[in-house]
C-alpha cells in the first residue's frame, strides 16, 4: 500500500507544528485520547456509590434469567424457544451440520465474507458459529484458558441481548466483529497486536451495540429517557458498556486474567466502546492525524491500543466499504429503522432527526455523503496508520485496498443505478433485498413492528414503569 498524501493531510483548524517536540513523541498522551466519555449524572453516582461492580451485581442479578415461564405470552415463539441459553446453544450447535459450517464460514478471514448468506444457511444465530471460528483462529482460549462451554454461554447470552431492530442487531454486531478480525488479518496489523488486545478487540466488536434500542443518542435526549438521565453523554454507548461488563462478570468469561490484565482490558472496552458515538468521530479522526505526525515505535502499546479505537470505530461504519450486494442489505436495513424513529419522533411531536424523515430524506445522496465525510476518511487514516506501524516494525504492507475498490463500485452504483431513490422508490430497494433480510428477521417481525420489540431478558431494563415492563424492550412513550 503506498501512502497517498491527501490521506495524511490535516485539517485547517488543527495546527500541529505548535505542538513542542516532547508533545510529539510516542509517550505523548493527550487528554481527549483517555476518551472519558463515561460522565455521571449526580442520580447515577449516587446509585453507583463506592463499589461499581457490587451495583452491577446487583443490578444483573435482578433481570437474571429464572426461567422460560416468566417471559410474556406476548413474545414471539422464536424467542420464547431460546429463552435459554441451553436452548439457544442446542439449536446453533445442533442444526447445520459440520460441513455445511465450513462452507457457510469459509470466506470469515476475507473482506467478501457475506454474514447474510452465512445467516440463511446457518439458520438465523449467526453469532456464535462466526465467534467460534474467530476466536480459534487465533486460538484465544487456549491461550486464555476459556472452556467451550463458558465461551459459548457467554455468546449466546449476549446474542439474546441484542434486540430485534432492523439494523442494529445480533448480525451487525457479528459484522464488526467480522470486519475488525478481517482489517488486522489482513492488512497484518495483528502481529503488532498482543494477545489481550486482539481478544478485547473481538469482544468489544461483539458487544458493542448490546440493548441498542433501534433510536439514536438524539431521540433519547429529546424523550428524556432513563438513559438519558443516567448518561451525559454518549448515552446508548455508555449503555452497550455497562451491560458488557456486566455479562463479562456474570459468566465470568476472563476468569484467567491477572488483576493487572483485567484492568487493561477494561480501560481498552471503555475506550473502544465509546469511541463507536459518531458524535466523537471527528475528534477521533483529529486525534489520530496527530499521531500520524507522531514518530512510531511499534513496541508501544499505548500507540496500538489508540489504533485500535479507529480500527473498531471503521469497521462499525464499514458497510458502505463492503462489496455492493452486501452495502445494499445493510442500506434497507438502516432506512427503515430510521423511518420508524422518525415516525415515532412525529407521534410524539418533538423535531424529527435527521435522515429519519421518509418523506423528505434522498437516500443516494445521504450514502454518498456518508462515504465521502465518514467512511473514506476514516479508512484512509486507518491504514496509513497500520501501513506506517507495519514498515517501521520491518514488515511488508499489503499493496491492494479491497475496501477501496468496494467503495468506488457503491459510489458509482449509488450514482448511475439509484441516484434519485427515495421513500416513494424505496420499495424497490426492499424488493431486491428481500431474501437476506429475512435471514435477518422473521415474519412477525416484517409484518408488526410490536412483535418484534420484546426481548426475553434485558440485562437493564431502561423502562420508566420497571416493573410494568420488566421485559420489554420497547420504552415508554416518554423515553427509549
Amino acid at each position: 500500500m503506498t501512502t497517498n498524501k491527501s490521506i495524511v493531510s490535516f485539517d485547517s483548524n488543527v495546527v500541529v507544528n505548535q505542538l513542542s517536540s516532547s508533545a510529539l513523541t510516542d509517550s505523548y498522551i493527550d487528554s481527549n485520547l483517555d476518551w472519558s466519555f463515561a460522565l455521571l449524572t449526580p442520580q447515577m453516582v449516587r446509585l453507583l456509590g463506592n463499589d461499581h461492580a457490587t451495583f452491577l451485581k446487583r443490578k444483573s442479578e435482578d433481570h437474571e434469567d429464572s426461567s422460560s415461564k416468566n417471559i410474556p405470552r406476548r413474545m414471539s415463539r422464536t424467542i420464547r424457544k431460546y429463552s435459554t441459553t441451553k436452548n439457544l446453544r442446542k439449536n446453533i450447535i445442533g442444526g447445520p451440520s459440520c460441513s455445511v459450517l465450513d462452507t457457510a464460514l469459509k470466506m470469515a478471514n476475507t473482506w467478501y465474507f457475506n454474514v447474510f448468506e452465512a445467516n440463511q444457511v446457518i439458520g438465523r444465530h449467526i453469532m456464535l458459529p462466526v465467534a467460534k471460528r474467530l476466536f480459534c483462529y487465533h486460538d484465544l482460549l487456549n491461550k486464555f484458558h476459556i472452556a467451550e462451554s463458558v465461551f459459548d454461554a457467554f455468546v449466546c447470552k449476549v446474542e439474546r441481548h441484542y434486540k430485534q431492530n432492523p439494523f442494529h442487531n445480533s448480525v451487525h454486531a457479528t459484522d464488526v466483529m467480522q470486519t475488525a478480525h478481517a482489517i488486522i488479518v489482513e492488512s497484518g496489523f495483528c502481529v503488532l497486536m498482543n494477545n489481550l488486545e486482539v481478544l478485547c478487540l473481538l469482544i468489544t466488536a461483539l458487544c458493542h451495540d448490546i440493548e441498542h434500542t433501534g433510536t439514536n443518542n438524539n431521540f433519547h435526549r429529546n424523550t428524556r429517557s432513563e438513559m438519558a438521565r443516567l448518561y451525559v453523554m454518549s448515552i446508548l454507548e455508555n449503555h452497550h458498556l455497562r451491560v458488557t461488563l456486566a455479562i463479562l462478570q456474570q459468566v465470568n468469561l476472563l476468569a484467567s486474567l491477572t488483576e493487572t490484565e483485567f484492568e487493561e482490558f477494561k480501560d481498552m472496552l471503555c475506550s473502544m466502546t465509546l469511541s463507536t458515538d459518531m458524535a466523537n468521530h471527528f475528534l477521533l479522526i483529529t486525534n489520530m492525524k496527530i499521531i500520524l505526525r507522531t514518530p512510531s515505535k511499534c513496541s508501544s502499546r499505548i500507540r496500538i491500543r489508540r489504533i485500535m479505537l479507529l480500527l473498531l470505530h471503521t469497521a462499525d461504519i464499514s458497510n458502505p466499504a463492503k462489496p455492493w450486494d452486501i452495502h445494499k442489505i445493510w442500506v434497507s436495513l438502516l432506512c427503515q429503522e430510521f423511518f420508524d424513529q422518525g415516525e415515532r419522533e412525529k407521534k410524539l411531536n418533538l423535531p424529527v432527526s435527521p435522515y429519519c424523515d421518509k418523506q423528505t430524506v434522498n437516500i443516494a445522496a445521504v450514502q454518498l455523503g456518508f462515504m465521502q465525510t465518514f467512511t473514506m476518511e476514516s479508512f484512509e487514516v486507518l491504514y496509513t496508520l497500520i501501513a506506517n506501524d507495519i514498515k517501521d516494525a520491518g514488515g511488508k504492507v499489503k499493496e491492494d485496498m479491497l475496501w477501496q475498490e468496494c467503495i468506488n463500485e457503491n459510489v458509482d452504483s449509488w450514482t448511475k443505478n439509484w441516484s434519485n431513490l427515495k421513500y416513494s422508490q424505496f420499495a424497490d430497494l426492499l424488493s431486491e433485498t428481500a431474501s437476506p433480510r429475512k435471514s435477518v428477521m422473521d415474519d412477525s417481525f416484517i409484518s408488526s413492528k410490536k412483535k418484534r420489540n420484546h426481548c426475553c431478558t434485558p440485562l437493564f431494563c431502561g423502562c420508566v414503569n420497571r416493573q410494568k415492563h420488566l421485559y420489554s424492550v420497547e420504552y415508554s412513550s416518554t423515553g427509549e
